[in-house]
């Protein structure tokens, strides 16, 4: 039997819904939430249905493809083979078994609910699979479509291809902006040959700091500095770059000492941080202490302690 013609039987009872409550591999009908039948979508090799324990009994003997419930209540539900061991036209009939002995649990008040939705022909139901929904049903069509079980083998191409852009989108990223950074820096000096001013920065920025280490620079660089520290706003911008620059290269860098940082007396909680200042003497502050700068987590922002 195949899937498609056995749950186009079942999906014309009242009632009937399904849903992927198990993974994408399981599928479950229901009758007022209360499930009637399990099968497996990729291959439909067998369905779970209910049964009344003594003709379950009997199906058993008399069917080889009859067993026991897997992983089900024994006395009351069957395994049936959809290999061709049992007849088609019989495992229809043992899910309409299975419906009715469902839909007898059920309260009187959704019995009798399900009874009139039968007699007006209307089928309330949720679906998994792309079925068409009832017209003359008041719910909205995005309550009975919902996703089709995919295949294994599309569920796993699509699995790689989302895992392919997880790795490829960032690589990808970095090496654009890469790739934009050194096409914005060859051509601040413009020249004919790909890269040639990209080495010119290079080797201009490399004697610049040649000279700014020179006895004779000195005099002009701080002559420069102090004409920048007295306009307003390149004095703030200026400042916070030399202090970056500073912390992170040359001789006075800033975060190369890290340290453990106590919390509170009592307390065996640590912070880490890194030593910035070691004389504090221009701020007031007796010798002993230190200037300690303890970063934030994924952020450029942090904390100046003096411990």
């Amino acid at each position: 039997m195949v899937l498609e013609v056995f749950r186009a039987h079942c999906a014309k009872k009242p009632g009937f819904s399904e849903d992927l409550p198990f993974g994408p591999d399981v599928l479950v009908f229901r009758v007022a939430g209360k499930i009637w039948a399990l099968m497996d979508v990729d291959t439909f090799a067998s369905v779970n249905l209910k049964c009344d324990p003594e003709r379950a009994v009997d199906l058993r003997e008399r069917y080889p493809g009859i067993t026991p419930g897997y992983h089900m209540n024994k006395q009351h539900w069957n395994t049936v083979i959809t290999d061709g061991s049992v007849p088609a036209k019989l495992i229809v009939e043992l899910a309409d078994h299975s419906y009715d002995l469902v839909r007898a649990s059920l309260p009187k008040k959704l019995r009798d609910g399900l009874k009139q939705a039968q007699e007006r022909g209307r089928r309330k139901y949720t679906s998994a699979w792309p079925a068409p929904a009832p017209t003359n049903c008041p719910c909205p069509p995005g309550v009975y479509l919902r996703r089709m079980p995919l295949p294994r083998f599309w569920r796993s191409l699509l699995g790689y291809f989302l895992r392919g852009l997880l790795l490829l989108v960032p690589i990808t990223i970095i090496l654009w902006a890469v790739w934009q950074s050194l096409t914005f820096l060859d051509g601040i000096v413009k020249t004919e040959i790909p890269g040639l001013g990209l080495l010119i920065l290079f080797g201009i920025i490399t004697v610049t700091g040649w000279l700014g280490s020179t006895i004779l620079f000195h005099p002009l660089a701080e002559l420069g500095e102090e004409i920048l520290q007295r306009i307003p706003f390149l004095k703030t911008f200026y400042g916070a770059i030399k202090d970056l620059m500073e912390a992170v290269v040359g001789n006075k860098r800033k975060f190369d000492r890290p340290v453990l940082v106590r919390l509170g007396k009592d307390m065996d909680f640590e912070k880490i941080g890194f030593i910035t200042q070691d004389d504090l003497s221009h701020l007031g502050v007796a010798s002993g202490k230190v200037a300690v700068y303890m970063p934030h987590a994924f952020n450029w922002s942090g904390n100046l302690a003096i411990v």
